[in-house]
Parts: C-alpha cells; structure tokens; sequence
C-alpha cells in the first residue's frame, strides 16, 4: 500500500511541463499539497512566501539548476531544516547527493509509490528528534 503524504506542503521544480505535471499527480493523489515552479528562479521566489515541508527539484535545468537553487535557497534562510530530493537522469553518487545539500534523490524515470515513500521519509525523518 502507497505511503500518504496527507497535508504535506511541497514545492516541486522541474523544467519539463510534462514530468512536472506527472509529479505533481502523483503526490497530489496522495494527498500532498503541491506547488509547482518551472525553474530556480521561480521556485525562489516561491519561498519568500512559502516554507514547504520538503523541496523536489530536477538537478538540470536551463540558467540554475538544482544545486544553484539549493544553495542560494540556503544563503537566503529558506531552507532551515526542510529537506530537499534530487531527481535527474544522471547516475550520482550518494556523496555527490550529500556534498549539495541534499538529503535524498532518485533517478529518472520515477515510479509513482518510490517517489511518494521518499517524500513521505524526508518529512518523517525531519519531525523526528533524530531527523
């Protein structure tokens, strides 16, 4: 049975409109709330209103990708403990992962119940006291 991500607040990044979308229902039939951007830029401006439970951003996207975000998102104080997923269709390693500031990622294509597991971890792991 899928993990429920009932009430969870994520703000999803992903350049290409059509996996965005495919995301976005994933975790919305779940029960997420989910904010969608089409790129860093957009996904910071965002978090100036927003402090999502958990953030989902593609790693390559045209201008800023992903690592761009994450960082900026942390100079600027929007991170303070919401943990952040990679997805991309690169093949990384687990310290790469960790070396950017994320806490998890999966690769590309994504199926629907892993992405909703890892999200529903990261926010678990995050209102746990070992989190």
């Amino acid at each position: 049975m899928p993990q429920t991500l009932d009430g969870i607040h994520v703000l999803l990044v992903e350049d290409n409109a059509d996996a965005r979308e495919l995301m976005k229902s994933f975790m919305e039939y779940q029960g997420a709330f989910v904010v969608p951007a089409e790129d860093a830029a957009s996904a910071l401006a965002i978090m100036e209103t927003m402090k999502p439970d958990v953030i989902v951003t593609d790693l390559n996207m045209p201008k800023h990708d992903g690592i761009w975000l994450i960082q900026q998102a942390r100079q600027r104080g929007h991170l303070n403990g919401v943990p952040s997923m990679a997805v991309t269709a690169m093949q990384l390693e687990h310290e790469q992962i960790e070396a950017a500031g994320f806490k998890a990622y999966l690769r590309k294509p994504i199926e629907p119940d892993t992405l909703c597991s890892t999200v529903r971890g990261l926010v678990r792991r995050r209102t746990t006291p070992e989190g």
